[in-house]
């Protein structure tokens, strides 16, 4: 029998306020994150959004978003390169911390909607489903 393993990516997304429940925003302002998933009507795939308050400016976290090679400071990767930039968007190569028999690496098409702060994510290539 064939196992699949699935990578979630949680990804920040600012929603409006209007788009939570009661409860959700008053996790939010507890500190706690609101998880969704959803279904892409076009692409059929499970899509998981997280959503947290940062206490910062939309800028100030932007940056930091942006500075891919720093990521191992902060986050469960190993390894982050820039492999080209488009403008509107990056190709990036991230090979994430996973257990030793696993070697997984990707890349991940990184588009920027800057007047909405938000990026999408999108594997391009690699070793991943």
């Amino acid at each position: 029998m064939k196992k699949n393993i699935i990578l979630s990516l949680l990804v920040l997304s600012i929603f409006s306020p209007a788009s939570f429940a009661n409860s959700e925003m008053n996790d939010l302002k507890a500190g706690k994150p609101v998880i969704k998933e959803t279904i892409n009507k076009t692409t059929k795939a499970t899509e998981t959004h997280l959503t947290f308050l940062i206490k910062s400016t939309p800028q100030k976290i932007w940056d930091i978003l942006m500075d891919y090679e720093k990521y191992p400071e902060f986050m469960p990767v190993k390894e982050v390169k820039t492999k080209s930039r488009h403008g509107s968007y990056d190709i990036v190569f991230i090979r994430p911390e996973a257990p030793a028999m696993f070697d997984v690496s990707y890349d991940l098409k990184r588009t920027y909607f800057k007047n909405e702060w938000k990026i999408a994510f999108e594997k391009s290539a690699g070793k991943i489903k």
